[in-house]
């Protein structure tokens, strides 16, 4: 009997799995909760990267790439999905989960998130997205390091037999690669009109998509200017310390963004920014390259991060240096930053037996830079994934202090978060990453929403702080700006 091991590599991951089915070869793994059974079968593939895996695919997919690049994965499908619309619906998921995951092997993820808030309705644009979602995909392509590999995930109710697992993967494995087939052919269709297209009509006659793209903001630069100087008044009163106001920028576009390929595209610029998309069916992606992390964990340790500060990255070296001296000795941003580090220190001493705060540095990314300070610790044996999210989020970079009362102003804002600035990540029983989803976009059909904030203190400017978003977003406005015919 061939093991998939003889099989060519050339092969499709699928092929040699449904090969392996047939040949009645065992299970990579098996592993049992309360509910469910697990099935999964591994089997090496060839180097395509893993978001290339989602171009065509019409399935609901997720992707994730850690902010170091040692670690990138593409999901297909649901193996299992589960849901909550509460903050107890996050524990409730969490603790789900982690009994899903207890003798789960260690590269078995649910990627997921939640709502900025719970205690707000969501619109219409977030309606797919729910409270709280994660899921185990069905399919996952995997690079991890030189590493490529495809892992099928099955899961049947508890006690389901190894026979009845082999028929449902078969047949689902089969639906997969006809759905994947089908796409593809799709996709060489739209090729080759758009070829005949452009045989047809000469380059500078054709249609730019984007030329009619229409830009709305909210709020707009009046609202911002009413916004900042109300909470101005309730620094003086000694209400607020600092306020996070976020701003909603709506692209309108004539035909409909691939969100995938625009992810591509930012990617080979997001220097040390964790990339992330979910896409849950519905006509509704969401996906961003954040730079800033809500917490690792590794077994019982804890690692997190304190960001805040925003300047641009110089043209040259000297500029480059002049302008993160500016930041690392501004007195506003560094109160901004000083807010941040005392909050995630105040969570730690909460979660962990001990923790360690490094020094307070430069992050420099592609096109900014931050003020940055590490802290790591040891987790508290009740300090579960649930705990941390509900004690950690949302940081003062991203909602205010003191934190009721920010939140309780933010009520102002006049648009819905949704998942922009919430927790985003995967989790299991043996480790769990979290990243805050800055530097975000969400497609709704042809609309194209893009999100960022600014901290608010003593002492901001209007102009200074709407500039300040106009620097944030400008990388994912780029990827929507008209392109020469």
């Amino acid at each position: 009997m061939k093991s998939v091991d003889t099989l060519p590599l050339e092969e499709s991951a699928i092929d040699r799995i449904l090969y392996e089915l047939d040949a009645e070869v065992p299970f990579a793994a098996e592993w049992h909760s309360s509910t469910h059974t697990f099935f999964r079968f591994s089997a090496p593939t060839d180097e395509t990267a893993p978001i290339d895996r989602l171009q065509t695919s019409q399935h609901e997919k997720i992707y994730w790439r850690d902010r170091n690049g040692t670690r990138e994965s593409a999901g297909i499908g649901v193996a299992d999905s589960i849901m909550g619309e509460s903050t107890d619906g996050t524990r409730t998921i969490m603790q789900a989960i982690q009994e899903r995951t207890r003798n789960a092997p260690p590269n078995v993820r649910y990627y997921g998130g939640m709502r900025f808030r719970h205690d707000t309705t969501p619109d219409t644009y977030w309606s797919s997205f729910g409270g709280s979602r994660f899921i185990l995909p069905f399919v996952e392509y995997v690079k991890e390091g030189a590493e490529y590999y495809c892992h099928c995930t099955l899961a049947l109710p508890h006690g389901s037999s190894v026979e009845e697992a082999r028929a449902a993967l078969r047949q689902q494995l089969l639906a997969f690669k006809a759905a994947s087939q089908h796409a593809e052919l799709q996709k060489t269709d739209k090729k080759i009109i758009a070829k005949a297209y452009s045989d047809e009509f000469s380059p500078s006659s054709q249609a730019d998509k984007h030329t009619d793209t229409l830009r709305t903001d909210t709020p707009n630069k009046q609202g911002w200017k009413r916004s900042i100087e109300e909470a101005v008044r309730e620094f003086n009163a000694d209400r607020l310390e600092k306020v996070v106001l976020a701003r909603r920028v709506t692209l309108d576009i004539a035909e409909r963004p691939n969100a995938v390929a625009l992810l591509k595209e930012r990617a080979a610029e997001a220097r040390r920014s964790t990339l992330f998309l979910f896409d849950f069916g519905n006509d509704a992606v969401f996906f961003g390259a954040t730079p800033e992390y809500l917490y690792r964990r590794e077994g019982r340790t804890i690692a997190t991060e304190a960001i805040a500060g925003t300047r641009k990255r110089g043209a040259d070296e000297a500029e480059d240096i002049a302008l993160g001296n500016d930041l690392l000795f501004s007195d506003k941003e560094r109160r901004e930053h000083a807010s941040v580090q005392r909050y995630v220190a105040s969570g730690l001493d909460d979660l962990t037996e001990s923790f360690d705060i490094g020094k307070v540095e430069l992050l420099k990314l592609s096109g900014l830079q931050h003020l940055y300070a590490p802290f790591t610790g040891r987790l508290r044996a009740d300090s579960d994934d649930a705990a941390i999210i509900e004690r950690l989020h949302p940081t003062p970079a991203v909602g205010g202090t003191p934190r009721r009362e920010a939140l309780e102003f933010l009520r102002r804002e006049g648009f819905d978060r949704g998942w922009y600035a919430a927790p985003v990540g995967w989790v299991n029983a043996h480790a769990a990453e979290f990243v805050v989803a800055l530097r975000s976009a969400l497609i709704t059909d042809t609309l194209a929403h893009l999100f960022s904030g600014a901290g608010i203190v003593k002492g901001s400017e209007s102009d200074a702080e709407w500039n300040e978003i106009e620097m944030k977003i400008a990388p994912m406005l780029e990827l929507f700006a008209p392109q020469s015919a």
